[in-house]
This record gives structure tokens, sequence and C-alpha cells, in this order.
């Protein structure tokens, strides 16, 4: 007898075989696979996609050197979704502190084990989002690394590098962060520094993931919360840019009055 972690594999690279061919019975072998899967397998993540999304992931994976099974690569698609809006709810907090100055609206706790949960199940399956839990720890501390070709990083990604931009920029010292620690003292920035780092702040607010969303005549799993949080993602985008302008603004006064 075989094991319901092998069970659940069979059924769901027998479903992706099938999808193309006899869509409504790999519907039912993914509806199998979900049931056969254990709680804690990450493969698991994959069959809460539609499958005709997982379908999707595998053709897009075909061309790339990713070795991984297809159910990996699925299941890992499935957690980096989880991952992206635990971080845009990050966003989010971040941007009311900074420009309303308000307390933490995140369940820390509560949000703190969903990413352990999320970053240990992205480790076990491999590829590009393994390693988020380390930016996450980067991002919280100020580590500013340079805006990455959008092609070339995960959603996730993008909004690690934008908070950790943030947390130079803006100092959020005195509150608490959704780590659950508060955010630590940085060096302070000379005002070549702030400008420099204000103008790639803005270069990387540019990227998709902040502006809303953009796909209403297609249905990629989104539920009707993800929309509403990526339509709230880019109103917190928008206020940050509006503050980065004015703190742009009191600069050229500034200098205008010292001249």
């Amino acid at each position: 007898m075989m094991s319901n972690s092998s069970t659940c594999e069979e059924l769901g690279l027998l479903a992706l075989l099938r999808f193309p061919s006899k869509p409504a019975q790999a519907q039912d072998l993914w509806m199998q696979a979900l049931t056969a899967a254990r709680e804690q397998d990450p493969l698991r993540n994959a069959f809460e996609m539609p499958l005709e999304k997982a379908s999707e992931v595998v053709q897009q994976a075909a061309s790339s050197r990713d070795a991984r099974s297809s159910l990996a690569i699925v299941a890992s698609k499935a957690v980096e979704a989880h991952i992206e809006r635990e971080f845009k709810d990050a966003f989010i907090d971040e941007v009311s502190a900074i420009c309303e100055h308000r307390p933490s609206s995140i369940d820390i706790l509560s949000a703190k084990q969903t990413r352990e949960k999320l970053f240990k199940q992205a480790a076990q399956l491999g590829g590009a989002i393994s390693e988020l839990q380390e930016e996450w720890d980067a991002a919280l501390s100020g580590r500013v690394s340079g805006i990455s070709d959008e092609d070339c990083q995960t959603s996730p990604q993008a909004i690690l590098q934008i908070i950790s931009l943030m947390r130079r920029v803006f100092p959020t010292t005195s509150r608490s962060c959704p780590s659950g620690l508060p955010s630590p003292p940085p060096s302070p920035l000379s005002q070549d520094e702030q400008v420099k780092l204000e103008r790639i702040l803005r270069v990387g607010l540019d990227s998709k993931v902040f502006h809303g969303y953009t796909r209403p005549n297609t249905d990629n799993g989104e539920t009707p919360s993800d929309k509403e949080r990526s339509e709230d993602v880019r109103r917190a985008r928008d206020q940050l840019v509006s503050k980065l302008s004015h703190a742009a603004r009191v600069r050229r006064m500034v200098a205008l009055d010292e001249s």
C-alpha cells in the first residue's frame, strides 16, 4: 500500500498530465490529491491552487532550468502567493506608521507564526523563495540593497526591498514592527545619502506589485480579499509617494532660503 504522500503526488501528477485532454477527470484527480495530502506536507499547497492555474505554472516553468518536480514548483508558487499576502500587509502597516503615525494593526504573534510556517515550507520546497526568511530579517534591520531588475525578482522580494528602504529613509524606532520587535536605530544618513535612497525608493515603488489589481479579465485564483489587498497596497504606495514628494519640496525650500 502506498503512503498518503506518494498517493497525493501520483494523483497530482496524473491530474496535470490529463488536464489538457480530460479536464473534468483531471479536476476529480486534483481534488482526490488534496484529500490524500497530509496537513503538514508542503506539497499540499499545490492542490489548493486551481488546477488550471497550476497547469499554467508548470507550462511556464518548462522553459526554465528548474529541476524540481512539477508539484514542487506549483506548491512553491502557492506558498509564494501566501507570503506575498503577508508582506503586503506588512507594507501597508509600515506606511500607516510612517504617513499616519498609527500603531500597528497587525496581530504580531499570529503574523509571526504564520510567516514562520510559510518560511519553513518555502525552505522545504526550494527554489527562489527558499531564502525569503533571510531577506525578511535583512529588510527589518534596514539593510538596503539596490533595486533589482523586476523580471529577476519575485513579488515578495520586491516588497521586501521597499520595506528595507522605508526603514532607512523613515525610521520608525518608537513602534513595534510586524516582526514583533522594535525597529533597530539606524545610523544617521547624510543628506546626499537620504536623497539617493529616496530616489531608489521611488524607482522600487514603480514595480507592478504596488499598482493595485490589474487583471480584471483573468482568473488566477485571486479571492476578493486578494483584490482588496492589492488596492490597499496601491493606496499605501500613493501615500508614500506623496510623502517623498513633500520631503523633496521641503528640501528645495530650505535650499532656497539658505541661498
